[in-house]
C-alpha cells in the first residue's frame, strides 16, 4: 500500500503525533483504571484456576475433536464454566471495562462530532 493515500500524511506529522501522544495517554490512563486492573487481575486468577482449565481443556477437546459447539456434552461444559463463581467474577469485570470504554468513546465521539470508535481504525501505515 502506498502511504502517500494515509491519514497521517494528510494531517501533517505535528498532528499526527500529537494524535498519537493522547492516544498513548489515554491508553495509559485507561489502564490505570479500576475497572481495568480488576479485569487484569480476574484474568490472571481465571486463567490460573484448575477448574477453569480443566473445563477449557475439555471444551477445547470437544472442538478439536469436531463436536458440534452446539452439541449437549459441550453446552454442558461450557454452562458448568460459566457457573463458576470465579468466571462469573471476569464477566462482570470484562462488562465494567466494556462500559467504560463505550463511555469514553461516547464523550470523544460527542467532543469530536462523529463516531469514535467506527472510525478509529488503525492505518497500514504505523
Amino acid at each position: 500500500m502506498d502511504c502517500s493515500s494515509c491519514s497521517a500524511d494528510q494531517t501533517g506529522p505535528e498532528l499526527s503525533s500529537g494524535i498519537d501522544q493522547s492516544a498513548d495517554q489515554l491508553a495509559t490512563l485507561l489502564a490505570q483504571t479500576p475497572e481495568f486492573q480488576e479485569l487484569v487481575r480476574m484474568s490472571r486468577l481465571v486463567n490460573q484456576d484448575p477448574d477453569v482449565r480443566r473445563l477449557s481443556m475439555a471444551l477445547n477437546n470437544q472442538q478439536t475433536g469436531n463436536a458440534d459447539p452446539g452439541s449437549a456434552t459441550f453446552d454442558a461444559l461450557m454452562a458448568e464454566l460459566e457457573a463458576l463463581p470465579l468466571v462469573q467474577t471476569y464477566r462482570q469485570a470484562e462488562t465494567a471495562v466494556r462500559t467504560l470504554f463505550q463511555t469514553v468513546d461516547q464523550v470523544i465521539s460527542e467532543g469530536a462530532g462523529m463516531a469514535f470508535a467506527p472510525n478509529a481504525l488503525h492505518s497500514a501505515c504505523g
